[in-house]
């Protein structure tokens, strides 16, 4: 269910920019890579801030190790805040450092007629790559990403390796001012390697 609903946000985002980007057309015979024509590609340092909802997919995976479970598992969905600084190193190319925080996780595990709960947060960090393909007002993206993840209850920490995939779609409200808005799916390892979810964010940029 994560997976479709994070495809089609995707396509919706492409779509809107596709669209938008044929109305607001650049002049093709501008020399590459220049600023004077391409003022919201241009190289630089940009950071950002914003708020996501978090939409668990980890019912549907090998079950979630909770005290006193062995039958069915299921799961609620969580908010959470992100923290990016970026360079923009070509038109095309960004590097990107991504701080999320995620709060409001729950696991609810039934055995027999007995109901469990295990609520938890986290955090993660990630190094990312981000590829456009437009370079207009509205830039849609790819983005990848590789880090680590943290989860923490009453109990303990949990910590595994993370990867991110996904896209988003960048408006230039003006040439610094930016509203973003992503959607990624994550992939943890090793001990929380269940914990399959995807994020939506939606935030706002300073470019310099």
């Amino acid at each position: 269910m994560g997976i479709r609903i994070l495809a089609r946000s995707l396509l919706l985002a492409t779509a809107i920019a596709l669209h938008a980007q044929g109305a607001d057309a650049q002049d093709t015979t501008a020399p590459q890579w220049d600023d004077s024509y391409y003022p919201f590609a241009r190289e630089g340092l940009y950071f950002g801030f914003g708020a996501l909802y978090a939409l668990e997919n980890y019912d549907t995976n090998p079950p979630v190790k909770v005290p006193g479970a062995s039958q069915s598992v299921s799961g609620e969905d969580g908010g959470g805040l992100g923290l990016r600084v970026g360079y923009r190193l070509h038109p095309r190319i960004a590097s990107e450092f991504l701080f999320q925080y995620y709060w409001g996780f729950e696991v609810r595990a039934r055995s027999g007629t007995a109901v469990s709960r295990d609520e938890f947060d986290g955090w993660s960090m990630t190094a990312n790559a981000k590829l456009y393909p437009l370079l207009g007002r509205f830039q849609p993206y790819a983005v990848a990403g590789l880090g680590g993840l943290v989860f923490e209850n009453k109990r303990d920490d949990d910590a595994g390796f993370l990867a991110r995939i996904g896209g988003g779609l960048d408006v230039y409200i003006t040439d610094r001012f930016v509203v973003d808005l992503e959607a990624v799916y994550l992939f943890p390892g090793g001990d929380i390697s269940e914990f399959q979810f995807a994020t939506f964010q939606a935030g706002v940029q300073y470019r310099y």
